[in-house]
């Protein structure tokens, strides 16, 4: 019988958000789905270097930050 699960083991996640309590949330749902590995940042900035260090399958992120829209990454 095939499985309608869906694997997320090698799925890699940023999350951008200002709220460190919706960061923290995110992140445990994230886990609950089987992701190993999340990264978070709380600016455009960081986010952006984050992108340039590493590739990643995933972005969450917030639609207004205080360093700009969410767009611009």
């Amino acid at each position: 019988m095939k499985s309608d699960s869906m694997n997320f083991s090698k799925v890699r996640a940023l999350v951008v958000d200002s709220d460190s309590f919706a960061v923290e949330i995110l992140l445990q749902i994230l886990e609950g789905f089987g992701l190993p590995e999340a990264k978070s940042s709380n600016n455009i900035a960081d986010a952006k270097n984050s992108l340039l260090e590493g590739k990643f399958d995933l972005l969450m992120c917030e639609a207004m930050l205080k360093d700009g829209p969410g767009t611009d990454l």
